[in-house]
C-alpha cells in the first residue's frame, strides 16, 4: 500500500504552511500488470512473488453505497454545454422526458441536484424576494401618495418593462435564465422612478388647474428629466450590453433585462402613466357620484314636498 500511495518521508514548514513529501513507485511502474510482478519482503529475509502467496480472482466492485432517507442513493453527474440555450434544451429533456422514463421503467425515484438544485433554490427565493420588494415599495407609495390607488398606477409599469426585457433576449438570441430574474429584481426598482416623478409633478399641478390640463401639462414639462434618467442608465450599460468577450457572457441577461426593460419602460411611463391617471380620475368621479346620487334624490324629494 506504501508503495502505491506513498509514504510519508518528512515535512517541512514554510512560512504559513506544511509541505508534506512523500515516497512512491514512479507512475510507470503501477500498470495494470504491478499486482503480477510485485514482490514483497519475508519476515526471515529476501523477498517472494505476489503470485507465489497469493490468488487473485477479479470480479466487479463499487466504491461506496450512498444512502438517503433509508433508501440508496446513485450519483450521476455530468457538465452542461456553455451554450445557455443547448443547456436549457438538455436540462428541459431531462424533467419532461428522460428520467420520468427511467423511473417508470425501473421503479425509481429521481432529483436534480448540483447547480440544478442550486437555481431551483434561488428561482424560489427570488420569487419571495421579489414580492417582498413589490409590498414594500407599494406601502411607502401608498404612504407618500396618501392613497391606496395610485401607488398601483405608479407600479404598473414593473410588468410592462418585463415585455422590453423579454424583446431584448429575442433580439440579442440570449435565453432567460436566473441572471435575467436579477435584472427584473433591479428593474423593479429603478424603473418606477420616473412614474414617481412624473405622478408627483402632475398632482403638484392637478391643485390649481384640472386633470387633463395637469395631465398634458405635468407630461410636457418631465419629459427632459424622464428621458435624462432613463437614457443615462442605458448609456452606462452599453459597453456591458455590447461586449463579446466570453468572460462577459454570464452578465448578459442582467444587462439585457436593465436596459431594455428600462427603455421600453420610458415610453410606457410617457404614454401609460398618463392615460392611467385620467382613467382613475374618470372613475373617482363616477364612483363620487354614485354616491351622492341617493342624497341628492333625497334632497329633491324634500324641496318637492314642501313647495
Amino acid at each position: 500500500r506504501q508503495r502505491l500511495d506513498g509514504v510519508e518521508a518528512v515535512k517541512l514548514a514554510r512560512g504559513d504552511s506544511e509541505i508534506v513529501a512523500k515516497v512512491r513507485l514512479p507512475k510507470n511502474e503501477l500498470g495494470a500488470s504491478y499486482l503480477h510482478h510485485v514482490k514483497l519482503p519475508m519476515p526471515a529475509g529476501g523477498f517472494v512473488a505476489l503470485t507465489e502467496i497469493a490468488t487473485f480472482t477479479e470480479v466487479e466492485g463499487f466504491s461506496s453505497i450512498r444512502r438517503e432517507n433509508g433508501e440508496r442513493r446513485i450519483v450521476i453527474s455530468g457538465d452542461l454545454s456553455d451554450d445557455t440555450e443547448a443547456a436549457a434544451q438538455v436540462m428541459d429533456a431531462l424533467r419532461s422526458t428522460i428520467l420520468p422514463d427511467v423511473a417508470a421503467r425501473f421503479g425509481v425515484t429521481w432529483s436534480l441536484g448540483g447547480l440544478a438544485e442550486q437555481e431551483s433554490e434561488f428561482l424560489s427565493d427570488a420569487a419571495i424576494g421579489l414580492s417582498a420588494a413589490l409590498v414594500g415599495i407599494y406601502c411607502i407609495l401608498a404612504w407618500v401618495f396618501a392613497s391606496w390607488a395610485r401607488p398601483i398606477i405608479v407600479m404598473l409599469v414593473i410588468p410592462f418593462g418585463l415585455i422590453g426585457a423579454i424583446w431584448g433576449h429575442w433580439l440579442h438570441a440570449t435565453p432567460l435564465t436566473m441572471f435575467s430574474v436579477v435584472g427584473l429584481i433591479g428593474m423593479a426598482g429603478i424603473i418606477i422612478n420616473d412614474s414617481i416623478v412624473l405622478v408627483t409633478a402632475i398632482d403638484e399641478k392637478a391643485k390649481r388647474h384640472d386633470i387633463v390640463s395637469s395631465i398634458v401639462d405635468g407630461t410636457a414639462g418631465r419629459l427632459r428629466a424622464v428621458l435624462l434618467t432613463t437614457l443615462t442608465t442605458v448609456g452606462g450599460l452599453a459597453p456591458l450590453l455590447l461586449e463579446t468577450s466570453r468572460q462577459a457572457q454570464f452578465l448578459k441577461p442582467t444587462v439585457i433585462t436593465l436596459a431594455y426593460g428600462l427603455g421600453f419602460g420610458m415610453l410606457l411611463v410617457l404614454v401609460l402613466t398618463p392615460a392611467m391617471l385620467a382613467i382613475q380620475n374618470d372613475i373617482s368621479r363616477s364612483v363620487k357620484s354614485l354616491w351622492r346620487a341617493p342624497r341628492v334624490r333625497g334632497r329633491a324629494r324634500a324641496i318637492a314636498a314642501r313647495s
